[in-house]
């Protein structure tokens, strides 16, 4: 084997279990015919670009079920020194390329960022957020553009795999090329078109509304990701503070002010009457500034019994902690990630008192169920460094723990959804008998609909 061949294998090697099944198993067939053209034509690591060991940078930041947003690329930067593996983006140090320009003009001209103030073409943040910058060739000669063609095949698996197993996730598609890759996403994707930001096309050498200056995708995506990570917060921008910190009606120890009408909530534990049958607990997490030093973040879990009214809820603020040397700022995946692992607390505390018969933690965080469930046992074993494990294996051993006594399942639900219709066809005007549960005759898609709303004004509410 060659000392190419050698590090391109290292690169893969470095990837997180869940990145390297789909990039290394789902698509080993894709990977192999790639990897026998590239050496075939590539013999030292000089001769491509970006170098071997970033080849699969892009995947390294977020994990799969952390990504929000994909933005396609069409391949790297010729110039080995620019190349990182993350479309757009070059190492920090290296001057900005010109289609990286006119992103941050359009981050500017946003109103997301103060002008001048992203100084870096390191786009290293925004990955960490959930940004999969990605090209649809994932090497090139170097120093010429477009020579390694042949990834396409594979890396249009990949995009199709992850928008598959992450519904209504974000594509932002720029110039022709990339509009090609509306046909590999899944249908439920949410496609975000516009032309590219390369000055060669002459639309952005001219003062017009589709000129990438005006861009409106990151506005768009600001619920997302925090895009003034790589810059300075413009705060005059009021439209997206706006989408920041939303106003709530319902105080945090007060009975939420839900869409319908809204049940009495015991903030008092014992309150409730003993035997209570608790079907759904709903946890959440929210963020402002989220990614920054500054970030304030806050986490909150809602109670409900079978008639799906809610009858406790606990919530605070995400504390800045130093744990194993290291600080850990506020996020808003620890606001998801305390959220649970304070749910399962108070199911262990009570689970004498009430009636847990199939309860379900419904959380909208997909990398925090993950992570509990699946994730954290892969972690364990290999003596993984990882983000939040001073949270993530507490929650993971006391839901264990739990799950040996209790029916209980975290399963996953979408937020910021319209509201669905509260019954189904099939069921709309059932009459309700006086011993028959609610959550038998109200529209499931519903419930976990409701459930959500409810802990998501508490959090947002926690952080006014």
């Amino acid at each position: 084997m060659s000392q190419l061949s050698d590090e391109i294998k290292a690169g893969i090697k470095a990837l997180s279990p869940a990145w390297k099944n789909i990039l290394a198993d789902q698509c080993r067939a894709e990977l192999q015919t790639v990897l026998a053209k590239l050496l075939t034509i590539a013999k030292n690591s000089s001769d491509i670009s970006p170098p071997p060991q970033m080849i699969f940078n892009a995947f390294m930041h977020s994990e799969p079920d952390e990504i929000e947003v994909i933005v396609i690329g069409q391949d790297p930067y010729p110039k080995r020194e620019d190349g990182c593996g993350m479309s757009f983006s070059v190492p920090a140090g290296r001057n900005k390329p010109p289609s990286l320009k006119n992103i941050v003009l359009a981050l500017e001209t946003s109103n997301i960022v103060v002008e001048g103030s992203v100084t870096s073409g390191d786009l290293t943040p925004l990955a960490k957020q959930g940004v999969l910058f990605i090209n649809a060739a994932l090497t090139t000669k170097a120093g010429v553009s477009n020579e390694h063609l042949f990834w396409h095949p594979y890396v249009e698996k990949v995009v199709k795999i992850i928008t598959t197993n992450k519904p209504g996730i974000t594509i932002m598609l720029w110039g022709t090329f990339a509009h090609k890759f509306e046909k590999f996403c899944d249908p439920r994707t949410r496609i975000l078109k516009w032309g590219h930001p390369s000055p060669m096309n002459a639309i952005n050498r001219k003062d017009n509304p589709e000129s990438f200056k005006n861009c409106d995708h990151f506005k768009l995506t600001s619920d997302l990701i925090d895009w003034s990570v790589i810059g300075v917060r413009k705060e005059q921008n009021v439209e997206n503070t706006a989408t920041l910190t939303a106003p709530v009606t319902a105080p945090v120890t007060a009975p939420v002010t839900a869409p319908v009408t809204a049940p009495k909530v015991m903030n008092n534990i014992d309150d409730i009457p003993g035997g209570c049958k608790i079907c759904f607990i709903s946890t959440d997490g929210a963020s402002e500034g989220n990614g920054k030093e500054t970030c304030k973040a806050s986490w909150g879990f809602c109670v409900f019994d079978e008639n799906i009214s809610m009858i406790y809820n606990e919530s605070g603020l995400v504390p800045k902690i130093t744990h194993g040397g290291k600080v850990q700022v506020p996020t808003n995946n620890r606001g998801e990630l305390t959220a649970i692992l304070n749910a399962i607390n108070f199911i262990a505390k009570n689970k004498n008192k009430f009636n847990f018969i199939e309860t379900k933690i419904i959380s909208d965080s997909e990398y925090s169920i993950n992570s509990i469930t699946s994730y954290s046992k892969k972690w364990k074993e290999n003596n993984t460094d990882k983000k939040n494990l001073d949270l993530i294996y507490p929650a993971a051993d006391a839901f264990e723990a739990i799950s040996k006594e209790l029916q209980i399942k975290i399963i996953h639900t979408r937020s910021h959804r319209t509201e669905p219709p509260k019954y189904s066809d099939a069921i709309e005007g059932k009459k309700i008998n006086d011993d028959q549960d609610k959550s038998e005759v109200i529209n499931p898609q519903w419930i976990m609909w409701y459930v959500n709303d409810c802990v998501d004004k508490i959090v947002s509410g926690v952080l006014r």
